[in-house]
């Protein structure tokens, strides 16, 4: 089981309203990671129970189209998940990425990105 003290962060690469999100680097093999902490103190115990979720889910899942989880750990009253690092951010940021630009998807790329979806969920 991994700890904090395991891992250097680098940057952090977003915050939610109840966590944040960080790019890390692993000591023991000096790999790049994401790690997720969500706060346990500042949410109520139904959101305690989905982010417990979110981890078993993640930790059932293996497919190259969803991000991998690794590991997760609790300490200091935050949970936190280690996952894949996506240096090329996910879809969500793909999409906002075109909106900004004003920019819509192709059929080819549209379908590419359900393919993938479907294949994950499979």
């Amino acid at each position: 089981m991994s700890h904090l003290s395991d891992f250097e962060e680098i940057r952090r690469l977003g915050r939610g309203q109840h966590g944040e999100v960080f790019l890390v680097r692993r000591h023991a093999d000096q790999g790049c990671y994401c790690l997720k902490k969500i706060f346990l103190n500042e949410v109520t115990e139904k959101e305690q129970a989905a982010a417990i979720n979110e981890v078993t889910l993640l930790s059932h899942l293996e497919s190259p189209y969803v991000i991998r989880y690794y590991d997760s750990f609790l300490e200091n009253d935050t949970l936190h998940i280690i996952m894949e690092y996506a240096p090329h951010g996910t879809l969500s940021d793909l999409i906002d990425d075109q909106k900004s630009k004003s920019q819509n998807f192709s059929e080819v790329e549209i379908w590419r990105f359900f393919l993938q979806l479907c294949l994950g969920l499979q």
